[in-house]
């Protein structure tokens, strides 16, 4: 009887070792990679309850699941630390990202999968249709890009900006009035407004500083052309799933809810 339970056991052991050998091939990612997460960016991206969750948390992991591909978060900062990393080749991907030739200089684009609205948002005692000038001040992401007319109008009147981390901390100076406008993402401004019942203080305004697609921006040693072309045909194959995702946040969010 000895004997056999033995043998039993052995059995069962080499059964169970080779077993999980071949769910570890089976579930084995192609790829992990080291992604750049804003902890504080919502609806987009933020941390709830030990989780990131947000609209391009969603298509993130809807477009690399796809393709058999792994992913740790880190969180920086802000954009421009993690753009750093990025540089420095410690990161592999950043979302949402717009185009600009310097950033391209150093990191490989995707294709692009979804667009944003950048937004001036002002405090309610201003006219909406007020614009920014040379005697305003205005918060800004911190390596933030807004397209080559505001980067024109930052780069000719740097004492009109203010250079601000987070984006609640952008829309809370609007709100007591320590700067004129903040130039926001519109949903996560019109998130924040509702969020924090700010909408008798901030709203936003006509004001578009720039409407652009965004990108994934990807590390160049960690991603050669074959697999730039892998993560290209994933986001086209996933459009119509990324435009419903798009639609459902938009319907959610685009409106200032009043008290």
């Amino acid at each position: 009887m000895r004997f056999s339970t033995c043998q039993y056991l052995q059995n069962l052991s080499l059964f169970l070792l080779f077993y999980f050998a071949a769910q570890t091939k089976v579930f084995a990612c192609d790829k992990t990679l080291s992604i750049s997460v804003a902890k504080d960016w919502p609806p987009f991206s933020y941390r709830e309850q030990g989780e990131y969750k947000g609209l391009d948390i969603e298509i993130t992991e809807r477009i690399l699941k796809s393709i058999n591909y792994c992913w740790r978060y880190y969180s920086y900062p802000s954009s421009s630390r993690a753009l750093l990393e990025l540089k420095k080749g410690n990161i592999d991907l950043i979302f949402a990202a717009s185009y600009s030739q310097e950033r391209a200089s150093y990191a490989t684009y995707s294709a692009a999968y979804r667009y944003e609205v950048m937004q001036l948002f002002s405090n309610t005692k201003y006219d909406k249709e007020t614009s920014y000038t040379r005697d305003s001040l205005i918060a800004i992401n911190r390596g933030g890009y807004y397209g080559e007319n505001f980067a024109n109008y930052m780069n000719n009147c740097s004492e009109c900006i203010v250079e601000v981390n987070l984006a609640s901390e952008r829309i809370n100076l609007v709100s007591m009035g320590r700067v004129d406008f903040a130039a926001e993402e519109l949903l996560a401004g019109i998130y924040i407004i509702n969020q924090n019942k700010l909408n008798q203080f901030v709203q936003p305004t006509n004001i578009t500083i720039n409407s652009n697609p965004v990108y994934y921006m990807l590390n160049p040693a960690r991603f050669d052309a074959q697999d730039v072309k892998k993560l290209n045909k994933a986001i086209e194959s996933n459009d119509e799933a990324i435009n419903q995702l798009v639609e459902t946040y938009q319907q959610r969010y685009s409106e200032v809810i009043a008290d």
